[in-house]
């Protein structure tokens, strides 16, 4: 009810109140909320289908070409996101791997003696790599 698509570039707009005279962010043509036509069109006071004071017949648009427009933009929007995680995912199980290598190294080195502290220190190393992907990214770390 308070969202349609814009009449020139059919990008969905939110009306969330205010007056019949909207212009949309993506192309920057000013239309009539009411009748969806060119402002130009309407006055403040009369609305281009007749209606006195904007108060015009509820518009009607075609909702199967507002859905697939609104979708393909969430499937490009979930394939760049998956695409994101995927990378960081193989750069995580990568410092895991290492995190693995090098404790494996370290027992073997000093016969299990310090590998707790190996193991904290490779663990650190990890967690700073990830926080700096994370930077990298955009994402807060």
């Amino acid at each position: 009810e308070n969202t349609r698509p814009c009449p020139f570039c059919h990008v969905p707009i939110l009306k969330s109140g205010g007056c019949n005279h909207m212009r949309c962010s993506a192309c920057r043509r000013e239309f009539c909320w009411a009748c969806m036509k060119p402002s130009r069109e309407c006055t403040p006071f009369n609305c281009a289908n007749g209606a006195p004071h904007g108060n015009a017949v509820p518009f009607e648009f075609d909702v199967s070409a507002a859905i697939i427009s609104s979708a393909q933009g969430s499937r490009a929007a979930l394939l760049a996101f998956a695409g994101a995680w995927f990378t960081d995912a193989v750069a995580l199980t990568a410092c895991l791997m290492l995190l693995v290598t090098q404790c494996m190294i370290s027992d073997a080195a000093t016969d299990g003696t310090s590998s707790t502290m190996a193991a904290l220190q490779a663990f650190a190393f990890v967690v700073t790599g990830v926080r700096e992907l994370r930077l990298l990214r955009g994402w807060p770390a």
